[in-house]
């Protein structure tokens, strides 16, 4: 598996799916870096905080998000799969005050 893409055009490709995926919630970062499997085979971890009135996503739409976030990737030549995870900005907050 070669990789090709910088972290930076994975966010940017990852964060413009999320846009277009949940256009009323507000994306306030698109972090990723590598991390490797049982086998040490590379992964892409994401972290996405995001704000919006309901604090959470739709289900049905992040249940699809992986296909729709693969499609995107594979256009930069980025073949590593994409473990996310959602955090508000208060869950980043929290994190950092119980650090």
């Amino acid at each position: 598996m070669s990789i090709v893409a910088s972290f930076a055009d994975i966010e940017s490709s990852i964060a413009s799916v999320l846009r277009s995926q949940f256009p009323q919630v507000e994306i306030l970062q698109v972090h990723v870096d590598e991390g490797h499997d049982h086998d040490d085979l590379p992964y892409l971890r994401v972290e996405i905080v995001f704000e919006t009135k309901e604090k959470r996503l739709e289900p049905a739409k992040v249940k699809g998000l992986i296909r729709h976030i693969r499609t995107q990737l594979a256009k930069i030549e980025e073949e590593r799969f994409p473990v996310l995870t959602f955090m508000t900005q208060q869950d980043v907050e929290d994190r950092t005050a119980a650090a």
